[in-house]
């Protein structure tokens, strides 16, 4: 997966819905200012934002990148965007992205302006080659006639300099007065699982190798063959296999099986 093929989905996914969406738009454009210039009063705060605008497949309103990543805020585009992430969040920033629009469209939520929120680490790369984890925030920014979810705002926290962290997306529970965000959080961790296998080349033993793993870490090769009829040889191979496959396609440095399992576990792939 590369920066050119996660663009591509992302564009491609933002197409898709927008041909579902019904003009007028609910929110104006007087309420957005306002909204505008209360953001802009943070940028100082190890603090940019920029609105993900569904019907247009475009980045709009970029405020801050100039001063926290140091490239023009004029100039930052969803392509932009999209290659200076680090490259071990491709796959977790289209499976997350994409069933977020799925759930959101599809289904007849009490969605509120810039009140729900979603969240995930994002790694990106700075001017200077830097990789720096930020936490970005989630927020509905604009809806059809119809409510169906049309843009977001995307606000991004500076927390430091990378050091392995993952994608670890959820949902805030701020305003979770009718269990909002959890229940679009829960449906979101399910299709996240049940699409798994399209994201990640792993054969059929290899998933049963690391579902064992994710939830029974202290399982030895010979165990794991015991359950699944093969032998201690074979596990093992399979092991070496799935590593492989991680690497390439996580972009993280594992060093063992059972720490690809316990990675796929925390992004909700198990």
């Amino acid at each position: 997966m590369t920066a050119d093929s996660v663009y591509q989905m992302t564009i491609s996914n933002m197409q898709n819905f927008a041909a579902n969406l019904d003009e007028p738009f609910s929110i104006s454009e007087e309420q957005h200012q306002i909204d505008l210039d209360q953001l802009k009063k943070n940028i100082s705060n190890e603090y940019f934002f920029f609105v993900m605008d569904i019907s247009t497949a475009s980045v709009t309103n970029v405020n801050g990148v100039a001063l926290w990543l140091g490239y023009p805020d004029e100039y930052f585009t969803l392509k932009s965007y999209i290659h200076i992430m680090h490259p071990s969040q491709y796959l977790a920033y289209v499976n997350f992205n994409s069933n977020i629009l799925q759930v959101l469209q599809k289904k007849d939520y009490d969605i509120k302006y810039m009140t729900h929120r979603f969240i995930s680490n994002m790694v990106l790369k700075n001017a200077a080659g830097n990789y720096l984890l930020f936490k970005r925030i989630i927020s509905p920014w604009q809806f059809d006639k119809n409510k169906k979810y049309s843009a977001s705002l995307n606000e991004f926290y500076l927390l430091g300099e990378y050091r392995g962290e993952s994608f670890n997306a959820r949902a805030s529970n701020r305003y979770n007065t009718k269990g909002v965000e959890n229940t679009i959080g829960e449906e979101v961790k399910n299709m996240i699982q049940n699409s798994s296998e399209v994201f990640l080349p792993f054969g059929t033993q290899q998933y049963r190798i690391l579902r064992m793993l994710a939830y029974q870490p202290e399982l030895k090769e010979k165990e794991i063959g015991e359950i699944l009829s093969l032998s201690k040889n074979t596990i093992h191979t399979h092991s070496t296999n799935i590593l492989n496959i991680a690497r390439e396609y996580l972009m993280q440095p594992f060093k063992t099986t059972k720490e690809v399992a316990a990675y796929l576990k925390n992004e909700y792939y198990f």
